[in-house]
């Protein structure tokens, strides 16, 4: 995995973070499969978000609120370009993958949390609900080609 670099600052640096879990209900544990996580990543700029799954780009607008605390993706943006490179070829799942990050992602207020250097979790917020109640999000995470940067984000 390497790292995206964008002209902007990013509370999150310029990591490319892999999707580790997609917690709706399609996925009682939300665990990807490992094929479709290899494919799988977003980079979060300051006001706009950029990533793959596998030959689907994904791109948006989004917006940090509460001092980077929150995050809500405005915009949620997919193109599927099935192109002769073996990377950008759609395999089983590049497209389900997307359409569940958007239904999760997508026009929501997102707590982001960082349960470690190399990790993070954008987790739906409804504020009328008691917290077991919802457990809609997504998890990634930063693979070791991105810990040497210096810039984990992590004090952001």
């Amino acid at each position: 995995m390497t790292a995206c670099s964008s002209s902007d600052k990013s509370p999150l640096g310029d990591t490319q973070w892999q999707v580790s879990h997609i917690y709706d209900e399609v996925s009682a544990g939300g665990l990807l499969p490992p094929p479709s996580q290899a494919r799988t990543y977003l980079v979060f700029g300051e006001d706009h978000f950029t990533g793959e799954s596998g030959c689907v780009r994904l791109f948006g607008k989004l917006s940090w609120t509460g001092d980077y605390q929150n995050l809500k993706i405005d915009e949620f943006n997919t193109d599927s370009s099935d192109d002769s490179t073996p990377h950008k070829q759609c395999q089983p799942g590049d497209e389900e993958t997307a359409v569940r990050l958007r239904n999760v992602l997508a026009h929501q207020d997102l707590k982001v949390t960082r349960p470690q250097d190399n990790a993070l979790k954008l987790m739906q917020i409804h504020k009328d609900d008691q917290q077991w109640q919802n457990d809609y999000g997504v998890a990634f995470i930063s693979g070791p080609a991105n810990t040497d940067s210096g810039d984990s984000g992590k004090d952001k």
